[in-house]
């Protein structure tokens, strides 16, 4: 093995499980905050008024029980059309920017970036472990 393919070997396998573990760390807390959320927050029913960028990226309004109407954008993996009825869970909470916290009420919505942080970084573990003590270079 020549020096170059050991230095390979050995910056991807600590560096690669390294950042997968940050990757999780990341979903866990994530998850954490998203399953928060989903406890704590209002159902209530939105409506699709318009797409920013696609049909996987709604901008929904909804009616608050005040009679107040918000408007937010949200994406997720499945695609809607303008006038679409959707299910939104909605949290006021001062600690937002804005004040509250509005997301669809479906798993790609309100789960996408804890699935995309846990398979990139499970993806970053398992390659990083099979590098380190598995890749045998020619």
């Amino acid at each position: 093995m020549s020096d170059l393919a050991r230095l390979h070997k050995k910056v991807v396998g600590t560096l690669f499980p390294m950042i997968g573990a940050g990757l999780l760390a990341g979903a866990v807390i994530s998850f954490a905050s998203t399953y928060q959320f989903s406890q704590r927050a209002l159902r209530v029913e939105g409506k699709v008024i318009r797409l920013d960028a696609g049909g996987a990226h709604p901008v929904v309004q909804i009616v608050l029980p005040g009679g107040k109407s918000v408007e937010f954008s949200t994406s997720g993996w499945i695609n809607y059309a303008v006038g679409d009825r959707v299910a939104v869970l909605y949290l006021q909470d001062a600690q937002y920017p804005s004040g509250f916290k509005a997301n669809i009420d479906t798993p790609g919505a309100l789960w996408f970036g804890e699935s995309v942080l846990t398979w990139v970084g499970g993806g970053f573990v398992i390659g990083g472990l099979y590098t380190k003590y598995l890749y045998k270079p020619q």
